[in-house]
C-alpha cells in the first residue's frame, strides 16, 4: 500500500514538472526518488525495506489526461 502511495506522489511529481505528451523516466542511478515498504508476518515481525534505485517508465495520454507505465526495484537493492 505505501509503496503504491509512494509511487503515484512520484508520478504525481513528475507530471507537473514535465511536458504532457510525453515519455517520463526515472533513472535509478540519480538515487533521487525512494521507495519504502512495511511488511507484517504473521508471528508479529515487522520488517522495513528501502531503496533509492527506483526504476520507472510512464507514458502520458494528453487526451484522455491518464498516465500508465511500470517501476522496478532491483531486489539487491532493497536494504532491509
Amino acid at each position: 500500500m505505501k509503496r503504491a502511495l509512494a509511487l503515484s506522489a512520484l508520478l504525481c511529481l513528475a507530471l507537473t514538472n514535465t511536458a504532457r505528451a510525453e515519455e517520463l523516466f526515472v533513472d535509478p542511478d540519480v538515487g533521487n526518488s525512494t521507495f519504502a515498504a512495511i511488511f507484517d508476518a504473521p508471528l508479529g515481525e515487522r520488517i522495513n525495506a528501502n531503496s533509492s534505485s527506483v526504476k520507472c517508465n510512464i507514458q502520458f495520454d494528453d487526451r484522455t489526461n491518464t498516465a500508465s507505465g511500470q517501476c522496478s526495484v532491483p531486489l539487491l537493492a532493497v536494504r532491509v
